[in-house]
């Protein structure tokens, strides 16, 4: 397994300049490689923010060997929560994670919502391929798959946006 943190880096100032992700642009966001627990191994990525301190994408590193297309789009799905916790705000974003966390159950149409907003605004920059084939490489199967786009309609909604 490789580490390219420096080439990850570079995917997200890329990236931060595409037009989906405006509110972000210029922030510094930093980067973490990470081996991530037993119930978190099929996330790939994780945007952490810290409002007034710190963004954060952690990257997991057992994911480091996938195709760098997917690589690209899961950078892009957490940049677009970034963009998102940027236009919550503070006081909401809090919320929000405070109900993500210990209110699941109440909260799935949320968490649907933010899901399909990221995976869309990695769409919009670019990175429909690499989305596609991650969601058909690395299946969900813990009852999270229900939260994300799925492959048809990955392509669907890139087709109809002109990025397919």
């Amino acid at each position: 397994m490789k580490e390219k943190p420096n080439e990850h880096r570079d995917i997200i100032s890329r990236l931060q300049k595409e037009k989906p992700f405006e509110k972000i642009d210029g922030k510094k966001i930093h980067l973490i490689i990470s081996k991530f627990r037993e119930e978190y191994k099929e996330f790939s990525a994780q945007a952490v923010w810290f409002p007034f301190l710190f963004r954060y994408i952690v990257l997991n590193q057992d994911r480091l060997d996938d195709d760098p297309d997917e690589i690209a789009a899961t950078i892009a799905h957490e940049l677009g929560h970034h963009e998102q916790y940027s236009s919550l705000g503070t006081i909401e974003y809090f919320r929000t994670m405070f109900m993500l966390i210990f209110r699941k159950k109440e909260i799935r149409t949320t968490r649907r919502e933010m899901e399909i907003y990221a995976d869309k605004k990695a769409i919009e920059a670019g990175c429909a391929h690499g989305l596609y084939s991650h969601r058909i490489q690395h299946p969900k199967n813990d009852g999270e798959e229900e939260f994300y786009m799925t492959s048809e309609e990955i392509k669907d909604y890139a087709t109809s946006i002109g990025k397919w």
